[in-house]
């Protein structure tokens, strides 16, 4: 019990000294609003502040005995914070971190406001299902490639192939240490860089691609050793997926739009 008291109050401080600004002094503290419950050193405790810790700690609101123990820990609290402004020990690299905290929090209150207030739609999610199985092109491939820095190199290999020489040959060559390294299984075109999509749908199996396929990763040459239909996974197996995918979206968006109607300057030095 002692531990938990310790560590709530410890906690809730840094909550308390992010609200002080960068001075750290007494009149840098935001106005305190609801009913006032308690003051120490003029320092005033609240209502909804009290009601903040006890959500911190996961704890009733509506004890009157869990009440009262919280409102001396939160009084214990405003002690420390007394003890760190008098002391030195609000540096200004304290300074700093407790402005990120406040920060962080202002901006996950943003998210969760808009998380519910612009909630992911059933139809959206149903449609993204849809636009992803389109996608896939309704076939599976089972791939091997070598990968390689420049297309030149690419372009070498595929005359070597053309000549004859085995894939796995030149794969080994590439990198003895590599084993089953070329080797991707079955893939869908979702699961495969979008350069790879012209080439695998005029391939047919054992044959490899004409030209280099480029990609963030460098030049790919690649082998179709198989296909076969690709049956996707049903809706509820993915779709917490999909709505995490949508969210990041529509949060992305979001921050385009933001960015475009703000004056950021970002200065040349850190």
């Amino acid at each position: 019990m002692i531990r938990n008291r310790i560590l709530s109050v410890a906690g809730l401080c840094c909550l308390a000294l992010a609200g002080c600004g960068g001075g750290g002094t007494e009149s840098d503290a935001p106005v305190a609003t609801g009913e006032v419950i308690a003051t120490v050193n003029g320092n005033a405790v609240t209502a909804p502040q009290l009601d903040a810790f006890l959500e911190f700690r996961r704890q009733p609101l509506d004890q009157p005995e869990v009440r009262e123990a919280a409102l001396r820990d939160l009084v214990d609290m405003l002690l420390l914070v007394d003890e760190t402004r008098s002391s030195g020990l609000l540096t200004t690299e304290a300074q700093a971190a407790l402005k990120v905290q406040e920060w962080s929090f202002l901006a996950n209150l943003a998210l969760s406001d808009m998380a519910r207030s612009q909630p992911i739609t059933e139809q959206e999610i149903n449609a993204e299902y849809q636009r992803q199985i389109e996608l896939t092109g309704g076939t599976e491939y089972k791939l091997k490639h070598m990968l390689v820095p420049s297309q030149l190199e690419g372009a070498q290999l595929i005359s070597r192939l053309t000549q004859g020489e085995p894939f796995d040959k030149l794969l080994a060559e590439l990198d003895p240490a590599a084993g089953s390294g070329g080797d991707l299984g079955w893939v869908n075109l979702v699961q495969v860089p979008e350069g790879f999509t012209p080439v695998l749908k005029n391939l047919k199996p054992g044959e490899f691609s004409p030209i280099p396929i480029g990609s963030e990763y460098g030049w790919h040459v690649v082998l179709l050793e198989d296909q076969r239909s690709f049956q996707p996974p049903a809706l509820d197996q993915i779709e917490e997926g999909i709505r995490n995918s949508l969210s990041r979206q529509r949060l992305e968006r979001h921050m385009q739009r933001l960015r475009s109607q703000a004056r950021i300057d970002l200065q040349s030095g850190p």
